[in-house]
């Protein structure tokens, strides 16, 4: 047996790319089969699984390709929306053209304790949870408890298709490991990572004596980025890293970055670049008791009735307040139930609302993530915004009325009407303006 487990061993180090240890700094909630961080039933929890990450991690590939094909000055018309899609199929894999190049294995090193955060935790996203009445769905991971080793192996039969379809693989290694790295500094692991959930650190990073040469760069910055708790800094060497990733796709795929490239239009789906009208980054220190108090704040810094506390409006605004409090930018669906003595209430933004009620769905365009502890009481967060016209052409924001009304002896808010506030077309300008407002209230409110 041990003869075998040695020859494994040996197989698998001929083949590895490299190796990064990663664990949680936030609380982290990993659905399983029932969505469910822990099963009460098998009494067992869910353990990190690479399905989950290399989707994430395909999704971060994808971004920074069609960003380097952006920032060439090249339209991301029919024909470069093909290129992209085939070439992160060939690379990272599709049913039509077989495997990925590359093997990611997921192995747990601490499975640690967990906690049941329900609405007396203060945290908005656990507080709709807890309507759904299912406690698995509220324990997650608490903070440093949750480690896991991500090994990525090259397929040795892929890279030869590479080399065949004429793909350098050099070019196609730094841009894997790139994109990965964008996926765990930018996102995490796990639900609710626009939230400040799931958020990740890389504890150690080794790379094969094969690689060394050509990843140590992103190597390096990794350990630059560990080792610092300053904001300006941090933000200098996060700039460094996306430039680095963008070279190198723009290599994968043969093309040339342009220094300036004066554009009037936005990307079709959000993309990383260097424009940071199209891909903001902001890095706030954050100052709170604890992570639980931290999640807190990243939640209401999203909520519109925090908005328009630092607004100083009341719960009826109009005109420029009404402008600046555009919390469809935070994702859809955004919408409010209110029931009423006869009838149901709907507020919020909608898509469409006549027979068929659609609050339509996509995901936020901005996201905040725990970068790191920085002292006692302070945290680095990064909050950044994708802006991109993915969005619905037409959105429709409805309010609903209350009044004061005698209910079994006591004086007590109940709807009575609702009305079309806004109706919005949601433009390339129209979603500039909102985008901008929505980002700088996220800032200002996540003192």
């Amino acid at each position: 047996m041990e003869n075998i487990q040695s020859k494994q061993a040996s197989l698998i180090e001929k083949y590895v790319i490299a190796e990064l240890e990663l664990t949680n700094t936030t609380y982290t909630m990993i659905g399983g089969y029932n969505a469910a961080t822990y099963s009460s039933n098998l009494r067992i929890p869910e353990i990190p699984r690479s399905p989950e990450i290399k989707g994430a991690w395909r999704w971060w590939f994808r971004a920074c390709l069609a960003g380097a094909i952006w920032e060439s000055c090249e339209p991301l018309d029919d024909q470069r929306r093909e290129l992209i899609r085939r070439t992160t199929e060939e690379i990272m894999g599709s049913a039509e053209r077989g495997a990925s190049s590359t093997i990611l294995q997921v192995i747990p090193l601490k499975i640690g304790r967990m906690e049941k955060l329900d609405e007396r935790s203060g945290i908005p996203r656990m507080i709709l949870l807890s309507r759904a009445r299912d406690e698995d769905k509220l324990m997650c991971y608490k903070p440093y408890e949750l480690e896991f080793k991500l090994r990525i192996l090259k397929r040795p039969q892929a890279f030869k298709r590479l080399r065949i379809l004429k793909l350098n693989e050099s070019s196609t290694v730094r841009c894997l490991i790139g994109s990965l790295l964008m996926s765990i500094i930018f996102q995490g692991i796990g639900a609710a990572t626009r939230r400040g959930f799931g958020s990740l650190i890389v504890k150690s990073f080794k790379i094969s004596e094969e690689y060394e040469e050509l990843i140590k760069n992103y190597k390096n910055l990794i350990q630059k980025l560990n080792k610092i708790i300053d904001k300006n800094q941090y933000r200098n060497i996060l700039e460094k890293l996306i430039q680095m990733i963008l070279e190198d796709f723009s290599s994968l795929i043969g093309i040339t970055r342009k220094s300036e490239c004066p554009r009037d239009t936005l990307p079709p789906f959000p993309i990383v670049t260097e424009d940071r009208d199209l891909f903001k980054i902001e890095i706030k220190e954050v100052r709170a008791n604890d992570e639980k108090n931290l999640l807190e704040k990243i939640g209401n810094a999203t909520m519109k009735s925090q908005w328009k506390r630092v607004r100083s409006v009341g719960i009826r605004c109009k005109g420029k307040d009404q402008y600046t409090l555009s919390t469809f930018i935070l994702g859809l669906p955004r919408k409010g139930e209110h029931r009423g003595k006869r009838r149901t209430f709907y507020s919020g933004y909608w898509v469409r609302f006549n027979r068929e009620r659609d609050p339509g769905r996509r995901p936020s365009a901005i996201s905040i993530k725990v970068l790191k502890r920085a002292g006692r009481s302070r945290w680095l967060c990064l909050i950044y915004g994708m802006l991109s016209k993915d969005w619905p052409e037409r959105l429709v924001r409805r309010s609903v009325y209350y009044k004061q009304e005698w209910i079994k002896g006591k004086r007590r808010l109940v709807p009575y009407k609702e009305a079309i506030d806004e109706t919005l077309s949601l433009n390339e300008s129209t979603l500039r303006n909102r985008f901008n407002n929505a980002f700088s209230m996220v800032i200002q409110c996540l003192q």
